[in-house]
Formats: C-alpha cells, sequence, structure tokens
C-alpha cells in the first residue's frame, strides 16, 4: 500500500445516525497508525469546516479523529 483513500474513515462515526451511510462511505478499515504500518505513506485527507475547527469526513459523514 502506497497510499490511502479517504485516510479518517475507519474512524467512528460523529453522530449516531451517519451510522446509516458507513457502509456507503467507508473505505478504510485500519486507523492511521495502523496504516502507515502497511506502509502507506501518501494520505487522502477529507476535511471541512465544523463547529469547533474542522472536522474529517466524506461525504455527508463526519469522523471523530483527532
Amino acid at each position: 500500500m502506497y497510499g490511502s483513500h479517504n485516510t479518517f474513515t475507519a474512524y467512528p462515526v460523529r453522530r449516531w445516525y451517519m451510522r446509516l451511510l458507513q457502509p456507503f462511505a467507508r473505505c478504510q478499515r485500519k486507523d492511521v497508525e495502523g496504516q502507515i504500518a502497511c506502509g502507506a505513506r501518501a494520505f487522502d485527507l477529507r476535511v471541512r469546516f465544523g463547529k469547533g475547527g474542522l472536522v474529517a469526513c466524506h461525504g455527508l459523514v463526519e469522523y471523530k479523529a483527532d
């Protein structure tokens, strides 16, 4: 694995109702540390501005990635 697509999608969702869309948004099964251990060196970090600053996301689904 040289790079990962939608790196933060392995983390838990921020709100309970986002679990309904999780199967369609998930691209990774490992967190960032696990992806590095597998050899990833390029990361696709998708974020947007939210209430507390930047929020990890993929489409409508937001993730708890700090």
